[in-house]
């Protein structure tokens, strides 16, 4: 988020940092921010401020905002947010801590933007661009905070979209929790069978695009998982219940309708806004059989800097070639990295 508004409004903004020190101190070497405080130090450093954002584990946030209701009376409002993944437990302890205190003015919030990467280092001043964010003020938070924060989630490039936190939490679990769960306990499964190597062998891109979320850490999930758990019972029970009636219409030949409900809702979803779930832009290349295909391609995305975020060798034949599958971050160095293979003389094309 620093990196996002000090690249739209350079030194119009000032930024103080609240962090670890061994996080600072990376922070100080960088042109974002204006203060560097720890995380003791929150509850005097916050007269002056017009939002802060609360960017840490969930667990984290709540902990932090009891730290935020220690501080004095402030001369001024300042807006509170957050980043979780789930929204009802930030939000009731947000109401427990800061009632009486006019002065602390919370609206949750939850940006489907994200990585696989960590730390200060990993910053992306575009993370936001056409990413849906969530905010989830009360009927009781003033209108003119709620612009305020939907105009910095504006700037950054996200498209806002208010929900109440129920009902936040209960899509979440269908879309991003519930699909995690699939995604990790299909893979554990397939690896505990008796023909687990020669699964693992045969595995091929589908299986491999349906579970590539099941690469993600247990700890970024334990705290969502503890806060939404009640919604993500119920999804699995709904989708036990879904596959029971899969296998129901394969024996009486009537799955066709399943299939066909299923590839109208899928292709009616949008394609050009980001989810919780972050798209893999994929494209596909043939090479032949010759030593250094690699190396060629290879330095062909690192002189236009394009960054490949994912390699997988694919049909690859003795003296016949074959082809590899190269993932982007986005669409647009997808797209850049097919024009430039195909100048190269090699056949490509993106994977829809």
């Amino acid at each position: 988020m620093a990196a996002a508004l000090k690249g739209k409004l350079k030194n119009e903004v000032e930024i103080t940092a609240f962090s670890s020190e061994r996080t600072l101190e990376k922070a100080q070497q960088m042109n974002l921010f204006n203060g560097f405080h720890t995380y003791n130090e929150i509850p005097d450093n916050l007269d002056g401020l017009d939002i802060i954002f609360l960017c840490s584990p969930i667990m984290v946030i709540m902990e932090h905002i009891e730290m935020i209701a220690r501080s004095k009376r402030l001369s001024k409002p300042v807006v509170i947010t957050d980043v979780g993944s789930t929204k009802r437990q930030i939000m009731a302890t947000a109401e427990k801590y800061f009632a009486g205190r006019p002065d602390l003015v919370f609206i949750g919030g939850h940006p489907m933007a994200g990585s696989e990467f960590r730390g200060i280092d990993a910053n992306d001043p575009f993370l936001y661009e056409n990413a849906i964010y969530v905010v989830t003020p009360t009927p009781q938070t003033p209108d003119e905070y709620v612009t305020k924060l939907l105009s910095i989630v504006k700037l950054v490039g996200a498209i806002p979209l208010i929900m109440e936190p129920a009902k936040h939490d209960k899509v979440a679990a269908g879309i991003s929790h519930l699909p995690q769960m699939m995604a990790s306990g299909l893979v554990d499964m397939i690896a505990k069978e008796e023909n687990a190597t020669l699964s693992k062998t045969l595995c091929a891109g589908g299986f491999r695009d349906m579970t590539r979320i099941a690469s993600s850490h247990y700890r970024m999930w334990k705290d969502i998982i503890e806060t939404n758990k009640d919604n993500i019972f119920d999804m699995i029970d709904a989708y036990i219940g879904e596959l029971q009636l899969v296998k129901e219409s394969i024996n009486k030949n009537t799955l066709e309708a399943i299939f066909e409900n299923a590839r109208l809702t899928r292709d009616a979803i949008p394609k050009g806004t980001r989810g919780i779930i972050q798209p893999n832009f994929e494209i596909l290349v043939r090479i032949p059989d010759e030593p250094g295909m690699l190396l060629k391609i290879s330095t062909i995305m690192a002189e236009e800097n394009i960054n490949v975020k994912d390699i997988a060798i694919q049909r690859s034949r003795e003296n016949e070639g074959g082809q590899f599958r190269l993932g982007f971050g986005t669409l647009a160095d997808c797209e850049k990295a097919v024009n430039l293979l195909q100048s190269q003389g090699f056949y490509s094309k993106i994977i829809e």
